[in-house]
């Protein structure tokens, strides 16, 4: 049963990946005898129920390792990974992130494809700033070193919202391209030549977007443990 195998198997994300795994195999079989000159992967989403890795940590050397031998994910196929609860404000390696980057260090263990399905929106009101700019260039880093294959950045597109949506657009292409750019000067450019006479007022209007989530930090920090 399912609840067998999710006790067995490190909770429901080992039961999903046995049977992505089975699947993969069963697929292989028949892509080596119908098109044996084509390769391609199957993708298994790492989301919600079947978020968290199952590995577990090994004492002796403080690294992740499977649950179980059966859960590394055969070569055919792809672990896209989402950091759906992670804390925009902040990059993944920060201490209220630290489940989000725990989940991705296990995954890496287990995958031989690393996607990434990223956030860039708040879904359920497009007018509200989403902070995360500020931590594109770190996380991209972090989704280079773990071995990424591709990041796709989910946001909208769909509507002129104050939500910096362009500036956005721009600063992911921009330090997917090389991770190492600087953001501010970035900002700075693309600020420059999109909003041109009106430049200098959209800066103070991030800048005072920022300082508002910034005071909104202390002000949660002390209503208790972070959601």
């Amino acid at each position: 049963s399912f609840k067998e195998s999710d006790l067995k198997y490190g909770g429901p994300s080992g039961t999903h990946i046995r049977f992505i795994n089975a699947v993969a195999r069963e697929i292989e079989k028949w892509r080596r005898n119908t098109l044996p000159d084509k390769t391609f992967k199957i993708a298994a989403f790492a989301y919600n129920a079947v978020k968290k890795a199952p590995v577990i940590m090994d004492d002796k050397t403080g690294q992740y390792v499977p649950v179980d031998e059966s859960l590394i994910m055969e070569d055919n196929t792809a672990l896209m990974l989402a950091p759906l609860d992670a804390c925009a404000l902040h990059d993944i390696t920060a201490p209220c992130n630290k489940n989000v980057y725990e989940r991705l260090k296990g995954w890496t263990v287990l995958c031989k494809t690393l996607l990434i399905w990223d956030y860039h929106t708040y879904f359920n009101n497009y007018f509200i700033y989403m902070p995360s700019i500020r931590a594109y260039k770190n996380n991209i880093a972090l989704y280079k070193k773990s071995g990424a294959h591709l990041c796709y950045a989910e946001g909208n597109c769909s509507d002129r919202s104050p939500g910096f949506q362009d500036l956005k657009l721009y600063l992911l292409s921009k330090l997917m391209w090389n991770c190492q750019a600087d953001t501010d000067t970035l900002i700075y450019e693309f600020m420059k030549y999109y909003y041109k006479g009106s430049a200098e007022y959209m800066k103070l209007y991030l800048l005072k977007l920022e300082k508002h989530y910034e005071s909104l930090e202390v002000l949660y920090s002390k209503l208790g443990a972070r959601g």
